[in-house]
């Protein structure tokens, strides 16, 4: 038999603030970018001013969280690098980030087009350039000050999105990010009456510069604590909630579990209080897989449902009864005392006889974590949105599968490839073709087992877990 360990993540919070013990402030990509309000620096902001005033000529009325900073140094054509803004980042998802920058040049009259409009740019940290160009940057020219220009004259933003490099040589600020590091973005001033509003560092592989420009933006959440990590186990939860089946305690599986014999096809509940500190998680939900039927599962933070999910079926499969399957979501708001619920119930497949009829599922799941343990984690699973794109885990069927799979678009979220992904992380190519509607894929190649299905859109990229009978 063999055993999987499974992660979903549904990422809520899009972007992620973390201060650390040393009060340096670093940011978090999720779901392949990183996006920052210019003024959100723990840098002095030196010859930068920063604007919110309405009475500030140099203010923007559609700037991003009603300010944006304006460099009051050198002259408007430009000067030596003054007043560094930096901003710290840990990358989750590998791969070539372009930056691109929302700014404006605020030009009195009489001024050519070509003031006002730049800053210098410099990237820290373990990235290599993806150029090989002779006249393109290398990985230490990325690491030194080069000049960034663009926008629109104020008071209208526009984006700044090349760099000016060797003689007014026009190349894309890319950088190749590695999973798990952190890294430090920049700014100097170079040219007076320029605005800065916020940034963007996308991933090209999920997202076209067009899409990142109107799309992604900064999102303002609250800090986690540092070093926070929190667990609660079965014996944290009241089980007995009038209106619900009771739960009970499965010893031998360390697993909150309902009586089926007593309980069937019924809801249960359990309440329980986060006692950690205040701040933004990642939640962490073990559940147990089972032959028998797949159990549902819905948790709720202070009154609120932030996880709703259904086990996957392993009836058929190689996959060990009561495998665990761990759903979760990113930056999870936690205050004092907040209040969790979690409901659960049992299924029945009708698939496993026992008895006079069909064994059950009891619902049984472990824990809820709060950020602790992710490093250990090998696959992660961003499925948030899907709802809205037309993307859910109904539009691969039949699932179980065995020798095709259908897609359905019946949303036309435009979808570019699709890559097949096992357990252990190999990818398969898969026959694709057009069924109307629908995209079949030949995966009569593929063994017996469970699946990541990635579906790239123009919309973005999802995850749907399947299984080959």
């Amino acid at each position: 038999m063999l055993t999987y360990r499974i992660v979903v993540i549904t990422a809520i919070w899009l972007l992620s603030l973390v201060k650390i013990a040393n009060a340096q402030v670093m940011f978090e990509e999720t779901k392949g970018y990183v996006a920052i309000e210019c003024e959100d620096t723990p840098s002095s902001l030196g010859l930068w001013k920063k604007v919110s005033s309405e009475a500030d000529p140099a203010y923007i009325a559609n700037a991003s969280g009603g300010a944006h900073l304006e460099f009051t140094g050198n002259s408007p054509s430009g000067g030596s690098a003054n007043s560094p803004l930096k901003y710290t980042f840990k990358i989750n998802t590998p791969g070539t980030y372009h930056l691109i920058l929302r700014c404006s040049k605020r030009l009195l009259d009489g001024e050519t087009s070509d003031w006002a409009n730049d800053c210098y740019v410099k990237m820290e940290g373990d990235f290599t350039s993806p150029y090989s160009g002779t006249n393109e940057p290398t990985t230490n020219d990325l690491k030194g000050n080069i000049k960034f220009f663009g926008g629109n004259k104020h008071p209208n933003l526009g984006w700044a999105v090349n760099l000016d490099y060797l003689n007014h040589y026009k190349v894309k600020p890319r950088y190749v990010f590695k999973s798990g590091e952190t890294y430090t973005l920049t700014f100097s001033g170079r040219s007076q009456r320029f605005n800065i509003d916020y940034f963007v560092l996308y991933n090209e592989s999920r997202y076209t510069e067009n899409v990142a420009q109107n799309t992604l933006v900064p999102y303002d959440s609250p800090p986690i604590p540092p070093d926070s990590c929190h667990t609660m186990n079965v014996n944290d939860w009241n089980r007995e909630i009038q209106g619900f089946a009771p739960a009970y305690v499965d010893v031998a599986r360390v697993a909150l579990a309902i009586n089926v014999n007593q309980y069937p096809d019924q809801w249960a509940k359990a309440i329980g209080t986060f006692k950690g500190e205040a701040g933004v998680y990642d939640l962490v939900f073990t559940s147990l897989l089972e032959t028998r039927g797949e159990s549902s599962y819905q948790v709720a933070v202070d009154g609120t449902q932030i996880l709703s999910f259904t086990n996957p079926r392993i009836h058929g499969t190689e996959i060990e009864d009561f495998t665990e399957y761990i759903a979760g979501v990113r930056g999870v708001s936690m205050q004092e005392n907040s209040l969790l619920e979690v409901e659960f119930i049992s299924h029945s497949n009708g698939l496993v006889p026992e008895g006079d009829g069909f064994g059950y599922a009891r619902g049984r799941w472990r824990t809820i974590r709060f950020s602790c343990d992710t490093g250990l984690v090998e696959t992660w699973f961003e499925v948030s949105g899907l709802q809205e794109t037309g993307i859910n885990p109904g539009s691969a069927y039949p699932n179980p599968f065995r020798d095709y799979l259908f897609i359905n678009d019946s949303h036309h979220i435009s979808v570019r490839s699709i890559r097949i992904t096992d357990m252990a992380g190999r990818h398969y190519d898969v026959k694709q073709m057009n069924d109307g509607a629908n995209l079949m894929l030949d995966t009569r190649n593929l063994l017996p087992g469970m699946y990541v299905l990635q579906v790239i859109s123009e919309n973005g990229v999802y995850h749907i877990t399947v299984i080959k009978n």
